[in-house]
């Protein structure tokens, strides 16, 4: 809702290019995994 959407796109960019930069071959292998570490951390049991 209202610009929530846009803020993310822009950090998932941010955070794509700085992997880049980095030497990170694989940005949708990091996607992954960085979506994954947050799951875990948010909705641990």
């Amino acid at each position: 809702m209202g610009q929530a959407p846009h803020i993310l796109a822009c950090l998932n960019n941010a955070v794509c290019a700085l992997a880049a930069r980095g030497g990170q071959s694989n940005l949708a292998a990091l996607q992954r995994s960085l979506a994954a570490a947050i799951d875990r951390l948010l909705f641990r049991a």
